[in-house]
C-alpha cells in the first residue's frame, strides 16, 4: 500500500497512476531539482526521521488497537524481530520490489528461519495440525510527504510528514486492509518488531512481523 504523493490518496502498490487525481508518481523528477540554485522548492525542509523511534511508535499504535478491540495480551517488542524486519524494508527500497516473498520466493518464514530466530508459537501450532501463522508479516509503503505542489512538472512545496503522522498513516491503512487487520488483531501472536526503512528519493518501507 502507498500513498499518492499529490492528493495523499491510497494507491496500489503495483500502480504508478492514482485513480483519484490520475497523477502519475512516474513523472517526478526529485533527483534533478534539489539543487537547482534560486529554486523555490523548500526539499531543504526535508525532515529526520528518527527511525528507531518511529517503529517503537507504530508499535503502540499497534497495541492500541488490539486494547480497543480486548484483545489481550498485547504485543511485546522483540529486537530480533525488528532487525529481521528492518532488513526486509531495506531490501524492498533497494532491489526495488514491494512484496512478502523477495525476488527469489523467501516467505517471511524462510528469513525467520535464516536468522535462526526461534518460533515460540511452533509447538502450539502443531498440536493444532498447521504450519500457518508462524511468523506474520504487514508491509506498507508510503513517502516523507503526504503531497506535493508541481509547477511546470517540477515539485516545489512538500508537504512534508512528521514521525506521528507516518506511524498514524501506517497503522490506519493496515487497519482498512481486511488482511493486514487481522494480522494486527490476532490472538495468536505474543510478540512483534517493527523495521523502518528510507530511502534516497524519500519512500518509506515499514515492515511489521509477528510471532
Amino acid at each position: 500500500m502507498k500513498f499518492c504523493p499529490r492528493c495523499g490518496n491510497f494507491i496500489n502498490h503495483k500502480y504508478a497512476i492514482c485513480p483519484k487525481c490520475n497523477f502519475d508518481s512516474r513523472k517526478i523528477p526529485r533527483k534533478n531539482f534539489k539543487n537547482i540554485p534560486g529554486s523555490k522548492s523548500n526539499y531543504h525542509l526535508r525532515p529526520t526521521i528518527d527511525i528507531p523511534k518511529l517503529e517503537l511508535r507504530i508499535h503502540d499504535l499497534t497495541n492500541i488497537e488490539r486494547q480497543k478491540l480486548c484483545i489481550f495480551p498485547l504485543l511485546s517488542y522483540d529486537t530480533e524481530i525488528r532487525d529481521i524486519a528492518r532488513r526486509h524494508s531495506e531490501d524492498m527500497s533497494v532491489r526495488n520490489f514491494f512484496a512478502h516473498k523477495t525476488p527469489e520466493g523467501k516467505t517471511p518464514m524462510d528469513r525467520a528461519l535464516s536468522a535462526n530466530f526461534a518460533l515460540d508459537n511452533r509447538g502450539w501450532l502443531e498440536k493444532l495440525n498447521s504450519t500457518q501463522w508462524q511468523f506474520g508479516e504487514n508491509i506498507f509503503q508510503t513517502n516523507l510527504y503526504d503531497s506535493v505542489y508541481l509547477i511546470d512538472n517540477i515539485p516545489t512545496d512538500y508537504h512534508w510528514n512528521d514521525l506521528e503522522k507516518i506511524a498514524k498513516v501506517t497503522v490506519d491503512g493496515w487497519m482498512n486492509s481486511k488482511e493486514h487487520r487481522e494480522n494486527i488483531i490476532l490472538p495468536l501472536w505474543k510478540k512483534e518488531g517493527i523495521g523502518v526503512y528510507i530511502s534516497d528519493d524519500d519512500k518509506v518501507f515499514i515492515t511489521q512481523n509477528f510471532n
